[in-house]
């Protein structure tokens, strides 16, 4: 049996039409400090609630995989997948 991998996070962002996939990345705090980016590039203002963050060495960064909507339809967010070895 091969061993575990870990697991990959995707950056997806949908507008009216397009869903791209904008990023993976290794480390959730990485995907979800992408996603927090783009948010703010896009003008939303994001919050965290109490009890949903946890600390980090820079700042407080959520510990789930984050998402944002906005009211023009715009969204992104954070799929969490597990890579697992294609049979040939």
């Amino acid at each position: 049996m091969p061993p575990d991998r870990p697991p990959v996070h995707l950056v997806i962002h949908r507008d009216d039409t397009i869903v791209t996939v904008v990023g993976v990345y290794a480390r959730l705090t990485d995907a979800n400090t992408e996603c927090i980016f783009l948010g703010k590039e896009a003008g939303m203002q994001l919050t965290g609630e109490s009890g949903e963050m946890a600390p980090d060495d820079r700042e407080l960064m959520p510990i789930e995989p984050m998402r944002w909507d906005s009211v023009a339809g715009v969204s992104c967010w954070v799929e969490t997948h597990h890579v697992k070895l294609a049979r040939s």
